[in-house]
């Protein structure tokens, strides 16, 4: 059984600097989740961070990581 029940994007903000690798791109999603039980996150709004990287241009991006901090 899956611990996350749901998960509802609110809010996508694309993110710039130094931060971010060069040939990357990276964006700020705000996630109002909803979870069976606690375990290494609660039910509400929370931050996750998306990296995008270009493979080619003819295949596109490839996420690159998914995290909790830039």
């Amino acid at each position: 059984m899956r611990n996350t029940t749901s998960a509802k994007v609110e809010n996508v903000k694309a993110m710039e600097g130094a931060s971010v690798p060069e040939g990357s791109v990276m964006y700020m999603v705000s996630v109002n989740l909803t979870v069976r039980k606690t375990i290494t996150h609660h039910s509400g709004r929370q931050p996750r961070f998306i990296s995008l990287r270009r493979e080619t241009p003819s295949t596109g991006w490839r996420i690159d990581g998914i995290g909790t901090g830039p």
